[in-house]
């Protein structure tokens, strides 16, 4: 059994201890103890305005109305910080 195959939580901080022993005797043996942190996919805090995003959640397609002519390119990330998709956009 892999240590992730319960799932994790973002945020949370996870103990694993592997240890050796038996049910009659009072002795155990830890042989090892791992830390482990959930890695999230973020962004710098950015102040965005001038745009508009639609529909939300996206279906098949995705609206994006730039009302400033200022976006050149959109880059689609999935939830577990894969790229999904880059377009580059033409002015």
């Amino acid at each position: 059994m892999q240590f992730n195959d319960f799932g994790t939580i973002t945020g949370v901080r996870y103990i694993k201890f592997k240890a050796y022993g038996r049910s009659d005797s009072p002795w155990n043996t830890v042989s090892e103890i791992r830390f482990y942190t959930v890695p999230t996919a973020s962004v710098d805090d950015n102040e965005l305005s001038g745009f508009l995003l639609h529909p939300n959640p996206v279906d098949e397609s995705l609206i994006l109305k730039d009302l400033n002519n200022t976006v050149n390119k959109v880059d689609i990330i999935g939830l577990d910080g894969k790229l999904i998709m880059t377009k580059t956009i033409k002015i």
